[in-house]
């Protein structure tokens, strides 16, 4: 099943925005974890589900097209990424990406 090209068609956010979300959502799970400081490397993959409260699936996401290496379904308020970069560079950073779309796109 490939996914329709219209249902990506969002309003442009602005940086200022983002960054203040990303910033909020970082003190947030900080605090979560009752820790001084952010942790390095930040463990994204594990702060989806808690302390953020979404659903988080490592699969095979082949289905919804070629190289679509991650999902978001905002209703469902789950973030899937693909099995193929689970041991790959991309991996945190597209656990990172589809949280992003999760946090700036609820509500549209």
């Amino acid at each position: 099943m490939t996914l329709p090209t219209d249902i990506f068609m969002r309003p442009p956010v602005k940086w200022c925005r983002i960054e203040e979300k990303a910033e909020r959502l970082l003190e947030e799970c900080r605090a979560f974890e009752g820790k001084e400081r952010v942790p390095l490397p930040i463990p994204v993959e594990r702060w989806i589900e808690r302390p953020l409260d979404h659903q988080f699936g490592i699969e095979d996401l082949s289905r919804y097209g070629p190289g679509v290496l991650g999902c978001v379904f905002i209703d469902e308020r789950e973030i899937l990424v693909s099995d193929r970069i689970r041991t790959d560079g991309r991996f945190r950073f597209t656990c990172a990406h589809e949280l992003g779309h999760m946090v700036l796109h609820a509500g549209k």
